[in-house]
């Protein structure tokens, strides 16, 4: 907000006062200083940013229209809202809706870096051997215990392709409660006749745990045999 204060002051010297920005007469001269400061059209440099200054003036015109509330200031309050109207009125067809199609089309062109299978299988490879000498080694400090939940989870991220947001919440009553439900899925005769020989060796050797994800929805992990060793070992070491 202070650097587009000093863009806007640029061409129009005579405000002293950021609240002073804020009146329809000025709104022009807002997004002009928006353009100046991110760039405009096809020259757009950070469209990030101009977003970023539109949800701030209306955060602003907020602040102020709650001060002239508090000061009876009808006139301040109604000149607020009036440009806060004008924001929310072509804002978006003169900053946003650039801006919105440049990070699109930024992001489509972007190329992908995708890393080579076999370094995956080497790094998949590298964290399940540790954990596996962790784990006969029996950990007791708490250095090599963090590393062991370390490992555990980068081998869970890996496994599932899941972001580590996702995977770092599983908590304890989770994972007891997939084992329950595992005995209860392995013990059922019906259930083990309806799957393939390839799913009833999976049932077997995985874990199935389902957590609280974004927006409350479900996300669910499998645990390969070490992660399922190394979740049964961690409360107790800790």
């Amino acid at each position: 907000m202070a650097r587009l204060y000093l863009y806007f002051k640029e061409n129009n010297p005579e405000v002293t006062d950021f609240a002073e920005c804020f009146k329809c007469n000025h709104f022009d001269d807002m997004v002009e200083a928006v353009h100046s400061r991110t760039g405009k059209g096809e020259e757009i440099k950070t469209p990030s940013v101009a977003l970023k200054i539109g949800h701030s003036l209306k955060k602003c015109c907020h602040i102020l229209i709650g001060e002239s509330l508090r000061k009876n200031d009808t006139e301040k309050k109604e000149e607020v809202r009036s440009f806060l109207e004008l924001l929310e009125n072509e804002w978006s067809e003169k900053v946003s809706k650039n801006c919105l199609e440049t990070m699109a089309n930024r992001k489509f062109n972007k190329p992908m870096s995708i890393p080579l299978t076999e370094d995956l299988v080497k790094l998949a490879t590298s964290i399940k051997d540790e954990i596996s000498q962790m784990l006969k080694a029996k950990v007791t400090n708490e250095h090599k215990h963090k590393r062991l939940m370390e490992l555990t989870l980068a081998q869970i991220i890996i496994f599932n392709k899941k972001h580590s947001g996702e995977a770092s919440k599983m908590t304890v009553e989770q994972y007891e409660t997939a084992k329950v439900s595992q005995d209860k899925h392995n013990s059922n005769k019906e259930l083990l006749s309806s799957l393939s020989e390839a799913g009833k060796v999976l049932a077997k050797k995985l874990l199935l745990v389902e957590i609280r994800g974004k927006r409350g929805r479900k996300v669910q992990l499998l645990l390969p045999p070490e992660a399922k060793q190394a979740m049964d070992v961690i409360p107790e070491r800790r």
